[in-house]
């Protein structure tokens, strides 16, 4: 692990391969890390890049500030940006899960330069497509409260009590466990105000009409709804993109169904022009 100094925070990061010139960053999405990419990470490196998997602010060994700018979409793709800059590895791969797909989408579009293709996970639902009603999201705004006064593990019981996304009834005991400690280490501030940073994102769609760098767009074949429109909304903007659903996968394909996922992956980058740079 090491550390860099990004905006006056402390961004931890790993970094495998000496190339500067064949590089793929990882961005995790809400609640991870850059231990979500163990199970993606060896097999990128042995197509010869060099990858960097970051903790995000608020994530892992990173700083994390308690307030809610600093979790904005558009100001964690700078952050993205500074730190690729600083460490001299643009342009790039981008691979972005979830909340860090929006910050790939929003540092994409912003630096384009930056970027030799673009890879994304289930990227956090556009706002155009979100499933939401009054009564869900004063239930969110409810559980942001509860965690911000009350800690993480009583919005863990808030979330389980009224069956919002984190829920894992349906899941085995060991299972629910694991869930839940995964859950209670991020600080509820990265909780609070990440999640109300992907809810009040901006549509990228129309943006990424004049988008021209080779793009992937993968999806777990169950995931929810406001996902898999996401996927097919943004793969239709980019001219030069595919969409890849992942089968036996929901939210997190990457390490849900590695082995597919790291086959698609390979094949996408195995396609890349040279002139991609």
């Amino acid at each position: 692990m090491a550390l860099i100094n990004v905006h006056g925070f402390d961004i931890s990061y790993d970094i495998d391969g000496e190339s500067n010139e064949n590089s793929l960053v990882l961005i995790h999405g809400l609640m991870g890390s850059k231990q979500d990419w163990n199970k993606n990470r060896g097999r990128l490196l042995a197509l010869g890049f060099t990858v960097v998997a970051i903790d995000l602010p608020g994530h892992g060994a990173s700083y994390t500030p308690t307030k809610p700018k600093y979790y904005d979409i558009r100001k964690l793709a700078t952050v993205m940006h500074d730190f690729t800059t600083t460490l001299g590895l643009a342009p790039s791969v981008i691979v972005g899960h979830s909340m860090g797909g929006a910050v790939a989408e929003e540092w994409s579009l912003q630096f384009p330069e930056d970027v030799r293709a673009l890879i994304l996970v289930n990227t956090a639902g556009l706002p155009e497509y979100r499933d939401s009603t009054p009564t869900v999201d004063k239930l969110y705004q409810q559980e942001r409260i509860i965690a911000l006064k009350q800690g993480m593990e009583a919005a863990w019981n808030f979330q389980q009590e009224n069956g919002l996304w984190a829920s894992v009834t349906h899941l085995d005991v060991c299972e629910q466990k694991a869930r839940k400690e995964q859950f209670c280490l991020v600080s509820a501030y990265t909780y609070a105000y990440g999640s109300q940073a992907c809810e009040s994102r901006r549509s990228t769609i129309k943006d990424f009409e004049t988008f021209t760098k080779p793009a992937l767009i993968i999806c777990g074949e169950n995931d929810r709804s406001v996902f898999k429109k996401t996927a097919e909304s943004i793969t239709h903007s980019i001219q030069n993109s595919r969409l890849i659903i992942i089968p036996n996968s929901g939210h997190s394909p990457h390490y849900e169904n590695a082995i597919y996922f790291n086959k698609e992956v390979e094949s996408f980058i195995s396609t890349l022009p040279d002139d991609s740079y």
